[in-house]
């Protein structure tokens, strides 16, 4: 009775092995599943990268300066509205674009309204505060971009305005008075389109997408 009681109970070291197997094969669906879930995800999503450029004509952004080259590679007049990671849902992308092409109503250019001090240096670079920072500059444009943005269910927590700059545009030392911590007249100006055919345009790289900017009030 013995012997015909061991060929019906298996041996343990087998049953341990096969609940071994089973927990392995569980574990190792639940991730897959978890990959495909992600990457499901991630494929619903397109990156976005969002700035205001300072160009002298479209087909001519971004539009790089010499003096600009520590800051490479961003080397050129720009402010940061969404970018290090941003993404919007694929599948209402056109809404995105509309909010974009919106901003390109109205009947005068927006251009940046410069006032100092300025922050830094921070990397070689000072920034050129154009709204929400610690300075408390405000830009109604910007403002109703941004706030158009977060309606539509995006907002920016990915470093584009910056921790005390807010949005601002960055600029290398030699055009900034250190003693004063303010732009020097002649690079406000251009920045401003005074003394420059300067203008600026929202436009997302990621997307081939540019609009001349227009003021908002």
């Amino acid at each position: 009775s013995q012997v015909q009681s061991s060929l019906r109970e298996p041996v343990p070291d087998i049953m341990a092995a096969m609940k071994s197997a089973a927990a392995t094969a569980i574990a190792y669906a639940c991730l897959t599943l978890g990959s495909l879930l992600a990457a499901s995800v991630a494929a619903s999503n397109t990156p976005v990268d969002l700035k205001i450029y300072g160009c002298h004509e479209e087909k001519k952004c971004p539009h790089e300066l010499a003096d600009f080259a520590p800051l490479a590679p961003y080397d050129y007049p720009h402010v940061s509205i969404l970018n290090f990671g941003t993404t919007w849902p694929a599948a209402n992308l056109q809404k995105y674009k509309n909010i974009l092409k919106d901003f390109a109503e109205g009947q005068e250019h927006w251009e940046p309204n410069i006032k100092g001090p300025l922050h830094g240096p921070k990397q070689g670079a000072y920034q050129v505060e154009l709204c929400c920072g610690d300075f408390g500059h405000h830009s109604s444009t910007i403002e109703a971009l941004v706030k158009a943005l977060e309606k539509a269910g995006i907002s920016n927590d990915h470093g584009a305005k910056g921790a005390f700059a807010g949005y601002h545009i960055s600029v290398p030392a030699k055009w900034v008075d250190t003693n004063k911590k303010e732009l020097h007249d002649k690079h406000r100006q251009y920045l401003e389109g005074k003394t420059s055919n300067l203008k600026w345009y929202l436009g997302d790289t990621k997307l081939g997408v540019f609009h001349p900017l227009k003021k908002q009030t």
